[in-house]
């Protein structure tokens, strides 16, 4: 992306995997805060959000969370996963290790370091493994993929950005690939929303932070996916998951992201 201040996110401290490659991962004020904030706000905000996922690892959250969860590992070993696959925003590794059950390969993206050395020692073992620390929006991957999966990422998407986004999507894809996606429902988290798309989250040390977080229903988000030149199918359980999967229609030529002002 051009415009605006660019912010390197480094990993900090030796990362004791062969597998983990590191890649300077940059942002923008438009990227992480869309039109809510101007580029000489968004270095504290970056630093903020980053700081969050770096002190903070979230679970599922009640009883009823996790025997929600389940149905939608249910829906997912039923999808194609197989091939080499791309996980972004793969965190500590939840979905990590069961991708890698049914991948030929796997590529796991993630922009907090704390987060990917955590997976690396939970995972890095594996050769078929390759751990990325990188910004989506700057990365450009070396191959491309059989299958993508989006575990609790696309909510953290700016809605101004999503068709951008999903044209990097189609540029990685190989013919006949498959975009599978888990994330919250609109107020499932229980989080404060502060305006726009940000929410306040309470990180481990009890500090305050704000998060993007983008608050779909799936009618809403089925529908913008639609309009960006996909196929969408999304199930949902009863109070805290949205789950399913995109194909791409060439609604765009591939590698033409189009924009909200596009559709």
């Amino acid at each position: 992306m051009s415009g605006g201040p660019r912010f390197s996110v480094h990993v900090q401290g030796a990362v004791p995997r062969d597998n983990l490659r590191k890649r300077t991962g940059s942002y923008t004020g438009e990227l992480l805060m869309g039109d809510f904030f101007d580029v000489d706000d968004a270095r504290s905000r970056l630093t903020e959000q980053i700081a969050f996922y770096d002190e903070t690892i979230l679970t599922p959250g009640d009883a009823g969370a996790h025997g929600e969860l389940r149905r939608v590992e249910e829906y997912f070993a039923g999808q194609t996963l197989s091939g080499d696959v791309l996980e972004i925003a793969c965190g500590t590794g939840f979905w990590t290790g069961r991708l890698l059950d049914r991948a030929t390969t796997l590529t796991a993206v993630d922009a907090s370091a704390r987060r990917l050395r955590l997976c690396a020692d939970r995972l890095g073992g594996d050769p078929r493994l390759e751990l990325v620390h990188a910004d989506v929006f700057d990365w450009t991957p070396d191959s491309t993929y059989d299958a993508i999966f989006l575990g609790f990422w696309l909510s953290h998407v700016p809605g101004r950005l999503l068709g951008e986004f999903l044209g990097r999507l189609r540029k990685w894809l190989r013919a006949g690939g498959v975009v599978h996606l888990v994330d919250h429902k609109a107020g499932a988290t229980g989080e404060t929303v502060l305006g726009g798309e940000l929410v306040r989250r309470i990180g481990d040390s009890g500090r305050s932070y704000r998060v993007v977080k983008a608050q779909y229903d799936r009618a809403g988000l089925e529908q913008r996916i639609r309009r960006l030149g996909w196929s969408a199918v999304l199930r949902e359980t009863p109070e805290h998951f949205l789950f399913g999967s995109l194909t791409d229609d060439a609604g765009a030529p591939a590698g033409d992201p189009v924009g909200e002002a596009d559709v």
